[in-house]
């Protein structure tokens, strides 16, 4: 657990931007807003918060279905609480979205929607 202070959200997208002290030494993710193919196999990666012991969690996830008019991609996934907020990684390890429930239902905060989130703040904060 890290201390953090959170220095904008989007509350339509239910993203927090965060700001956590360098002395943390975190590494930096690619993000890919490319589809993914139909079949893939996706990651879902988690960590269960224990105040004893953190557990690593993951998910092998399917593509069963494309929007490449919309740039969306579906899979089919039971709710699972401990997978909100889980990082959605392809094979090369860069991540897709963010995996969020809507009405206990799959749903990803795709890559483009963070970096467009990440980009505007990044602009207002320079002013």
């Amino acid at each position: 657990i890290y201390k953090a202070k959170v220095t904008s959200r989007d509350y339509k997208n239910n993203i927090a931007i965060i700001s956590i002290t360098a002395e943390n030494n975190l590494q930096v993710v690619r993000l890919n807003s490319e589809l993914p193919g139909l079949g893939q196999k996706l990651l879902v990666l988690a960590e269960r918060v224990n105040f004893n012991k953190d557990t690593p969690l993951v998910a092998e996830i399917l593509v069963s279905r494309l929007d490449e008019i919309n740039k969306r991609f579906y899979f089919s996934t039971g709710y699972d609480e401990d997978f909100y907020g889980a990082a959605v990684a392809d094979n090369n390890g860069t991540i897709l979205g963010i995996l969020d429930f809507r009405d206990q239902k799959p749903f990803v905060i795709y890559s483009k929607i963070i970096e467009d989130i990440l980009n505007a703040h990044l602009t207002t904060a320079k002013k």
